[in-house]
């Protein structure tokens, strides 16, 4: 039900790490005070232009960057970097944020190296609820937690040129979970781009264009600052500026606002590989019950990837449709405490974190039927794959289609995909059912006895 975690008895506490994604440059001083990284060459290139794309999913966003860059001077090497953020618990256990880095200049690709900075400088990027949780500011003199790399390349410029440098790259969340047990309190996903770190090189930013584009979530509901920067038009957001010498009132921060609590009732009788407890959950306001109590039923490619799996979190193996690429294929859900269910989570792609989550296809449209009668369908989000799809957040929420009294069997078919790069066979790595609930539910956690708020 949570993210990957990192157990701290008597308190399990997940920290994924937070996030920094800024600037090519430095910080605004030109150096990191306690780190070995200085820039070179900052001061005599000017930037005439930034276009900055920001797609959010749903525990990543890819960025990518493009400057158009002007040195006002003689020919000289640029030595600059870009700052990831994350943790380091432990000596040599790195929480990186920046994944898939790429730099080019002029199309050309251009080698990175890591150097270490010092992360204070950008601590009021940590907001209040992932400090308390990780007991972030606790830690003795010399064990400071936080990581930053400057990811470093030095790009040639002759006498009067003009260069167009592009970076492009993943950026895992920010993200904490904690809790006793199987219970569990997540933090707001958030998402960092500190643009101060432009104030490194000459001049203003003459021109510039930030876009953010919510790709699987609701965009209504996401938080972004600074407020009164961008414009909003459907699911994208847009800010255009000219002359900008950024500061740190000109950081973006994204917060996902989709923090929750929940609290596991535990079952005595389950199907083989599904959680032995349901959980009740709070998320803004509002109410929910999820469960895993079913059996599934319908043919897999195999027996090592048959629909017993769709309860069981992705962990070890996902359901995998019998013909590629599954179109027309089905699984039939049959809760075993059968209720009005509201909504189906579908994770609809494989979730082994290691692979390519495009390698194979992914589910495109469903069509999903309630006790065989009442039917709707439903088209999915491509882009990305759950991180967890133990965990609610991380499905793709299908409304069931309007049908009286109790939900007793649930069909799920494919009707499209998203072919894959390499293979056409099609995943589903989990199903939860999803129950609105018109008021606070009355139940305490079996732990230390607290209630939802």
């Amino acid at each position: 039900m949570r993210k990957l975690a990192l157990f701290l008895l008597p308190f399990a506490l997940c920290i994924l790490a937070p996030r920094l994604c800024a600037n090519w440059g430095s910080v605004a001083d030109g150096s990191v005070a306690t780190g070995n990284f200085h820039a070179q060459g900052t001061d005599q290139v000017e930037i005439l232009r930034e276009e900055l794309s920001i797609k959010l999913y749903r525990d990543h966003a890819m960025v990518e960057v493009e400057y158009t860059m002007h040195n006002t001077g003689a020919a000289l090497q640029v030595r600059a970097g870009f700052p990831s953020l994350g943790l380091e618990p432990q000596p040599g256990e790195k929480h990186r944020e920046i994944e898939g880095y790429s730099f080019t200049a002029d199309a050309a690709t251009v080698a990175f190296s890591r150097e270490r900075g010092d992360a204070k400088p950008f601590r009021y990027l940590y907001d209040k609820k992932f400090s308390q949780m990780a007991e972030f500011f606790e830690v003795d003199p010399g064990e400071e937690p936080m990581l930053l790399e400057w990811l470093v390349s030095t790009v040639p410029f002759a006498a009067n040129q003009t260069r167009k440098i592009r970076i492009r790259y993943k950026s895992i969340y920010a993200s904490c979970s904690g809790g006793y047990s199987d219970d569990f309190e997540d933090c707001d996903d958030r998402f960092a781009y500190v643009l101060s770190t432009g104030a490194a090189w000459k001049g203003p930013i003459q021109q510039g264009r930030v876009t953010i584009e919510a790709m699987v979530m609701d965009a209504g509901k996401l938080i972004i600052t600074p407020s009164g920067h961008f414009q909003r038009n459907g699911n994208r957001f847009t800010w255009e500026f000219k002359n900008l010498k950024p500061s740190a009132a000109d950081d973006i921060l994204v917060n996902l606002n989709n923090g929750s609590m929940g609290i596991a009732v535990y079952l005595e009788h389950t199907p083989e590989r599904c959680p032995p407890f349901e959980y009740y959950v709070y998320r803004k306001g509002r109410y929910f019950y999820l469960t895993q109590n079913f059996e599934a039923s319908g043919a897999g490619a195999d027996e090592d990837h048959g629909s017993k799996y769709l309860c069981e979190d992705g962990m070890y193996s996902s359901w995998v449709a019998p013909h590629a690429p599954g179109i027309g294929d089905a699984v039939t859900l049959h809760p075993l405490k059968p209720a009005h269910f509201d909504e189906i989570g579908i994770a609809p792609a494989c979730t082994v974190r290691k692979e390519n989550p495009l390698a194979k296809a992914r589910i495109k449209s469903v069509e999903v039927t309630v006790n065989g009668k009442s039917t709707r369908t439903a088209t999915l989000a491509d882009g990305d794959a759950p991180f967890d799809s133990g965990w609610d957040a991380s499905h793709h929420w299908v409304r069931l289609p309007e049908y009286a009294g109790e939900a007793r069997e649930i069909q799920v078919k494919i009707l499209s995909v998203y072919p894959g790069s390499t293979s056409q066979s099609t995943c589903m790595s989990d199903l939860m059912l999803r129950q609105w609930l018109p008021s606070r539910p009355n139940v305490e956690s079996g732990v230390d006895r607290h209630k939802l708020p």
